[in-house]
């Protein structure tokens, strides 16, 4: 938990946090988690059939008019850390339309890893070819995270647990890609940024383990 939080960043965090468990309460009680209004034909999750790498939910996630989206997908079974089901990314538009026209019109802004039971276990940022996008500062990030909209994509309750979720650990995320660009600094002074940026051996720039007990136990600590 970062150590320079005001009583608004705790106040804001702590609501969205009771956010995330309603949303998490509301599902089990239905025998659902947060991954099973992706597939609606398979109720409690994925039994089957679920498909490595394909995106979920399929052909949706651009629907918000806001720009922003997200999917949900899972590597190979070698390729996963313990644990994992799959992740989510999230995307902010991007406001320059020189580098939409040019390279894409999204920014990756993080990574949320899945576990089996439905719940959050790991953010991670990753480097521009993971997701093909335009890779944008993390200061300009961090300005996109404060407008953060799903409104309009689908499932409705997933896209609003994840806008809940992003809040409640708004201040990690932050961190995540100030690490992330202070990483590449540190990786570009031996050979070209954009090498770095395309190559396929650094995938995971910056990443912390989270858990949602421990997080929300610490928010009741601190107010």
């Amino acid at each position: 938990m970062p150590a320079d939080l005001s009583r608004r960043q705790i106040r804001q965090m702590t609501q969205a946090s009771i956010g995330v468990v309603e949303h998490i309460r509301r599902w089990t009680a239905q025998g659902d988690t947060s991954l099973s209004g992706l597939n609606r034909d398979a109720p409690g999750g994925f039994p089957g059939p679920f498909v490595e790498w394909q995106h979920y939910p399929a052909g949706k996630q651009n629907l918000p008019a806001s720009g922003f989206r997200f999917y949900y997908h899972a590597h190979d079974q070698a390729e996963r850390i313990a644990g994992e089901h799959g992740h989510f990314h999230l995307f902010a538009p991007l406001p320059d339309r020189k580098i939409r026209d040019q390279i894409a019109d999204f920014a990756h802004i993080i990574g949320i890893s899945i576990d089996y039971h439905g719940l959050p276990m790991r953010l991670f940022t990753t480097n521009r070819w993971v997701t093909n996008e335009a890779m944008q500062p993390a200061d300009m990030l961090a300005v996109s995270l404060k407008h953060l909209d799903f409104t309009g994509a689908e499932p409705a309750d997933l896209a609003q647990w994840l806008r809940f979720l992003v809040r409640s650990f708004q201040p990690h995320i932050t961190a995540l890609l100030a690490a992330r660009d202070d990483k590449l600094v540190q990786l570009a002074r031996r050979r070209q940024r954009s090498a770095v940026l395309e190559d396929r051996r650094i995938a995971i720039l910056s990443q912390c383990r989270i858990d949602l007990s421990l997080h929300i136990d610490a928010l009741q600590r601190l107010k």
